[in-house]
């Protein structure tokens, strides 16, 4: 048993390895080498306190519920935004998949190249 654990970590391990690639690949068609500027986008401040030792970390918040988007005038970002994923799409924008846990629904919003929020969308809403 001991080998068997032994052998299916090794594996999982060289796959993991072998799996990974280099997104920075001048030759990837869809590689986008655009620095995102990064700005505080939502109206909403920012109520973190940073503590010694991150003088120089920058918080940007970027969206809450009071904002307005301009492609989707009508969507609230719901409370307690839990659990999120970040996907680059090809032409440069994001997409952030999110878990809004007090109202049990998952929203999609639409980030430009610069991560500001443009378009917002409940895709689960119970």
């Amino acid at each position: 048993m001991n080998n068997l654990l032994k052998t299916t970590a090794l594996c999982l391990s060289l796959t993991s390895f072998f799996a990974c690639k280099n997104d920075d690949d001048s030759n990837n068609e869809t590689s986008v080498s655009h620095q995102p500027k990064v700005e505080a986008y939502s109206t909403t401040g920012n109520y973190l306190k940073l503590k010694s030792g991150f003088e120089d970390v920058k918080i940007y918040p970027i969206l809450s519920s009071e904002d307005k988007l301009a492609d989707s005038p009508n969507f609230v970002y719901g409370s307690m935004a839990d659990g999120a994923g970040l996907l680059k799409n090809t032409d440069g924008t994001f997409t952030l998949i999110n878990n809004i846990e007090a109202d049990y629904s998952i929203a999609r919003v639409t980030l430009d190249k610069n991560l500001k929020p443009t378009h917002g969308e409940y895709i689960l809403n119970a």
